[in-house]
């Protein structure tokens, strides 16, 4: 039989005796109704993690994320973890713990500026440090992942970068699915470990039963599992549980046993079904999360699972028959109800490569040189733009921040604007890997705001922010929708206007009640609104404080912007950089015989001693 006929059957098969998915699924804590055919297709997704059936090897040959090479046999690992001891640290229902627990702060509402001197983080490495794990702890989790995967882990499907990218996906897919900070640091962890399987045979796939045997025999796995649940309260039965939901076998029967064993080992671990819904979810995560990149990455996992499947020995399939059945696994994949529950910006690159690989059905479309000439042709703007950048850099080797200046250049001088479509093209062709992690901090904001997604990524630069930052200072000041129907420009400036007011608001809201802090509320608020009775006042970063003393004991004070007020002793000039509050002299209406120096040394020792924080003075 064919391959793509020996797939269609087999999808098929599972379409009908797999167990019906449940009817509906949460959407940020709302239930989104499925219709009874999408609940029967997503039970085919939930036994399928590749889209190829070798001739010779039959329908147990197809091996999907976290499968085990043996269709039929629980392993003896796996049937250990069914019924974990009872813990009574187990996470509370997902309705009961919307807050954090006392074992982790709430993730702050943006995160600090990177540290350039630090190798980026990969994604989900920054979401645990976001949601506070320590970076240490985090980056200690990345490096055991790192060390822990046989061969090259870049030729197979199975490598470090799956592990990376299905933490990735699960930690946007907590975003808004009013999880505590707790819960959605326990899921990222188990979706990072979920292939941990160091002694398999380079070149094959990561093995459950394996993997949960390493994490009880490993002294590295047991002490990084053991601080995370000192730190967070979740335990290591947990995390195994979830882990079990994305064990895979091809047999209808020997699937269902196997999720038999998870429920079971999630019923143990966990105080009600939470454990159970966000397994599945995971295990949705980790099949579909290499088909969220572009189409090109997508081809060569697909290429390297052909690789993993044909082993060592190198039989049957090829790349050609693997890749040709893709398209129908990833139309199992988007039929799924759990697909509703992806990002907007996951779903828009999802159709995407299913689109790509749904045009190449047949294995002889697949056999040029890995189809790479199949991609779309070159758009005249993006060759446009890199011949201009190579007039310019004169073969100068360029990185990407440079090459992005001169395209901002190229955009002015060919009338594109910056956040147009065809600017967004020509920068995700010429740029892929940083458009790819713009993608990335970019999916989290409300679907009406990535008109704005340019603007939105300058100004969280600017300020030091998120994206998703950006948008919570936004949502503060007024409804989304709002920003959403401005032009590019006028989002822009009024985005920016709320940031700055938001971030003036949050400098002060901490500061005590009385004369200190009133006085610099009164500051933050008139310098939040760009107003007063001429150009130059408008124009101003700072205000003016007006200041009477006795001596160089303040007795008043009030705060303003004009600078002519001749009634006061003492004006000064303030402002706001870098976080610090700066005051200098502008101008003495009655000299006492003392420098300016003096009257700001006073001033700040009052604020001071009125309990403004030192560091906050410049």
């Amino acid at each position: 039989m064919a391959l793509a006929h020996l797939l269609a059957a087999f999808l098929l098969s599972l379409r009908v005796t797999a167990p019906p998915a449940a009817a509906q699924v949460e959407v940020d804590g709302e239930a989104a109704a499925s219709s009874a055919a999408g609940a029967g297709r997503s039970s085919a997704s939930s036994a399928l993690g590749t889209s190829a059936l070798a001739p010779s090897l039959g329908a147990a040959a197809v091996l999907a994320p976290s499968a085990s090479p043996s269709a039929l046999a629980l392993p003896r690992a796996a049937a250990a973890a069914a019924a974990p001891a009872p813990s009574s640290r187990a996470l509370p229902a997902t309705a009961a713990a919307a807050s954090p627990s006392a074992a982790a702060p709430a993730a702050p509402a943006f995160a600090p500026a990177p540290d350039a001197s630090q190798p980026a983080a990969p994604d989900y490495v920054a979401a645990l440090e976001a949601l506070g794990v320590d970076a240490g702890l985090a980056r200690r989790l990345d490096d055991f992942l790192a060390a822990r995967h046989p061969g090259d882990a870049a030729r197979v499907y199975h490598g470090l970068a799956h592990s990376q990218e299905v933490a990735a996906l699960t930690a946007r897919l907590t975003r808004g699915a009013g999880l505590s900070a707790d819960q959605k640091i326990l899921l990222i962890v188990a979706a990072a470990l979920h292939d941990v399987d160091p002694l398999r045979t380079a070149g094959t796939p990561a093995r459950v039963p394996e993997t949960l045997e390493y994490l009880d025999s490993n002294p590295e796995a047991r002490a990084i599992l053991a601080e995370f649940e000192q730190r967070f309260g979740f335990t290591a039965a947990q995390v195994k549980a979830l882990i079990l939901a994305t064990d895979f076998s091809p047999d209808p029967a020997a699937q269902a046993a196997k999720q038999k064993i998870f429920e079971a080992a999630a019923a143990a671990a966990f105080a009600d079904d939470w454990g159970v819904v966000w397994g599945r979810r995971l295990a949705f995560a980790d099949q579909i999360a290499t088909y969220v990149a572009a189409p090109e990455q997508a081809r060569r996992r697909v290429q390297g699972l052909a690789a993993e499947i044909r082993g060592p020995n190198g039989a049957a399939p090829s790349d050609a028959d693997v890749l040709a059945g893709t398209g129908q696994f990833l139309q199992v994949l988007r039929d799924n109800p759990q697909f509703a529950l992806l990002p907007a910006q996951d779903q828009a690159r999802f159709q995407s490569t299913l689109a790509y690989f749904q045009a190449r059905p047949t294995p002889d479309s697949w056999q040029d040189a890995a189809a790479a000439a199949r991609a779309p042709p070159v758009s005249p703007d993006a060759a446009a733009a890199r011949r201009y950048i190579r007039g310019i850099a004169a073969g100068i080797s360029l990185d990407d921040r440079q090459t992005d200046a001169l395209l901002g250049d190229y955009f002015s001088e060919n009338g594109i604007p910056p956040g147009s479509a065809r600017a967004v093209a020509v920068r995700r062709e010429l740029l892929p890997a940083r458009v790819a992690s713009e993608d990335a901090a970019t999916a989290p904001l409300n679907p009406a705001l990535q008109r704005h997604r340019a603007a939105i990524l300058q100004l969280a630069a600017e300020y030091g922010l998120t994206p998703a930052g950006v948008q919570a200072a936004l949502s503060r000041r007024a409804d989304l929708t709002v920003y959403a129907a401005l032009s590019p420009a006028a989002f822009e400036r009024q985005a920016d206007l709320a940031l700055r007011r938001d971030a003036l608001e949050r400098a002060v809201a901490g500061y005590p009640a009385g004369a200190a802090g009133d006085l610099m509320r009164g500051v933050a608020q008139t310098m939040a609104v760009q107003g007063g009775k001429s150009v130059e006042e408008v124009a101003r970063d700072g205000v003016f404080v007006y200041a009477d003393f006795s001596g160089l004991t303040l007795v008043h004070s009030s705060v303003g912007r004009d600078p002519d007020v001749r009634s006061a002793q003492m004006v000064f000039y303030v402002t706001r950089r870098d976080g610090r509050w700066r005051f200098d002299g502008y101008r003495q209406n009655r000299s006492q015989g003392r420098g300016d120096e003096d009257y700001i040394a006073a001033l700040k020792r009052w604020l001071v001693t009125g309990g403004i924080p030192p560091r906050d003075l410049e």
